[in-house]
């Protein structure tokens, strides 16, 4: 299934969420005339039954990368909240359409598609870290918390990698056995020119370490890009950019 746009906005950062039998597809909604993001989402459904995402959360400021989970029999979503400098934790009142801020988990932070994993006993957030005037590709940065609402301490190490081919998540974390992976994208030739996935050897408050095990450049998916990728047990979802003509050329137009 393809979620189409009406070229007055594009759809990005898919998130697949089951509840109650359903499953619900949440991404960023831009609308060019805007320039900012709104955080909307659409049932999935069978047949030939086509629905177009619907707004369900808007901020002041920018938003994108809902990532929605569920805990303590709460669904809980920690949309990307970077261009006002705070890491923010909502909470569905009345899912999936009506959330309400749970808790500004961190302040005065330049973090990007903050990715949460619990392993080891704590909370962690996986996150694209930026200095000022900087780019928000290149380095990764590792939170922790003994609990979910915090406090949050920075890793020993942050940022634990400085690499704009493998830092900035593209995703939820997959956990296949014993293994942790780790989707990121790789922004060597442009933001989100391509998904790269990290096997996790070591994490602790003290150390890191992450292996590359296989690389999906743009052309995998029949796209210029690749940026995001997330799996809900059978159903899975990515977001690829393409290139549109704005004129024809010799009589064709490309999408």
């Amino acid at each position: 299934m393809t979620v189409p746009d009406d070229r007055r906005r594009y759809y990005a950062d898919p998130f697949v969420f089951s509840n109650e039998g359903q499953k619900w597809l949440f991404v960023e909604e831009f609308n060019y005339q805007t320039g900012k993001g709104i955080i909307s989402c659409m049932p999935v459904t069978t047949g030939h039954k086509q629905t177009t995402p619907q707004p369900i959360l808007v901020r002041p400021y920018h938003l994108s990368y809902p990532f929605v989970f569920r805990h303590d029999e709460a669904i809980y979503m920690l949309p990307e909240t970077g261009s006002n400098h705070t890491v923010e934790l909502y909470r569905a009142r009345s899912f999936p359409f009506d959330w309400v801020l749970h808790r500004v988990l961190m302040q005065d932070v330049d973090v990007y598609d903050a990715t949460l994993l619990r392993h080891q006993e704590r909370w962690w957030i996986f996150a694209a870290i930026a200095h000022k005037d900087g780019s928000s590709h290149d380095e990764l940065g590792i939170f922790y918390s003994e609990h979910l609402e915090g406090p949050w301490r920075a890793h020993d190490l942050n940022p634990v990698k400085s690499d704009c081919r493998s830092s900035r998540p593209a995703g939820q974390f997959v956990i296949y056995g014993d293994r942790l992976l780790r989707p990121a994208q790789d922004c060597e030739n442009g933001y989100g020119s391509g998904l790269v996935w990290l096997e996790i050897e070591e994490l602790t408050t003290g150390q890191f370490k992450e292996r590359e095990i296989a690389r999906w450049p743009g052309s995998a998916a029949l796209a210029d890009g690749i940026h995001t990728s997330n799996f809900d047990q059978e159903l899975g979802a990515i977001d690829r950019r393409r290139a549109i003509w704005k004129f024809p050329l010799f009589g064709l137009h490309a999408r």
